[in-house]
Formats: structure tokens, C-alpha cells, sequence
């Protein structure tokens, strides 16, 4: 799943961004002989809301957190809110 809000460019261009550094992970840990690069990735709920239920579609949220890791070798998460949305609108995160 694309994340609602951005553009197909953007997309595509974070997706070149993420691989590249992806192999610069795998270059660096190699040339070391051990792991001293690790790669972190943002966790956005607000891309995955479920409307009906007014949280995060977790199934969706996992699934794209299990494609990043096989596709990008992410090695931890951070949560981050992209989006502002008025306090007490009802409108998820």
C-alpha cells in the first residue's frame, strides 16, 4: 500500500532513496566484517487508519513493515505522525 498522501514521483524517489542505502548498509557491514550499520524505518499509522474503528489497520501497518524489512533490510522502527489533524476531530491520528 502507498502512503495516502504521497505522489507516485515521491514514492518512487524514497523507494531509490531506501534501496540505496539499503546497499550502502551491506557495503559498510561488509568492509567492517561485522554489523556496525543498522537501518531504521518510520512507522506512520496515520498512512494505515482504519475510519470505522478510529485506529491504525494494524494487518495493513504489519504487512507494510514485513515488506520493507524483506525489501530493504529495515533493522528497527520509529514511530512518526506525518500529518497534523485537529485534536478532538475524531479524524485518527
Amino acid at each position: 500500500m502507498t502512503p495516502a498522501r504521497c505522489s507516485t514521483a515521491q514514492t518512487a524517489a524514497a523507494r531509490g532513496f531506501e534501496l540505496l542505502m539499503a546497499k550502502r548498509k551491506k557495503d559498510l557491514n561488509d568492509l567492517a566484517g561485522c554489523q556496525r550499520s543498522l537501518s531504521q524505518g518510520n512507522c506512520a499509522p496515520n498512512h494505515y487508519w482504519n475510519k470505522t474503528t478510529n485506529q491504525p489497520d494494524w494487518p495493513a501497518l504489519w504487512e507494510q513493515m514485513e515488506r520493507e524489512v524483506k525489501l530493504y533490510g529495515m533493522d528497527s522502527w520509529k514511530w512518526v505522525i506525518v500529518h497534523t489533524i485537529r485534536v478532538g476531530s475524531g479524524a485518527g491520528l
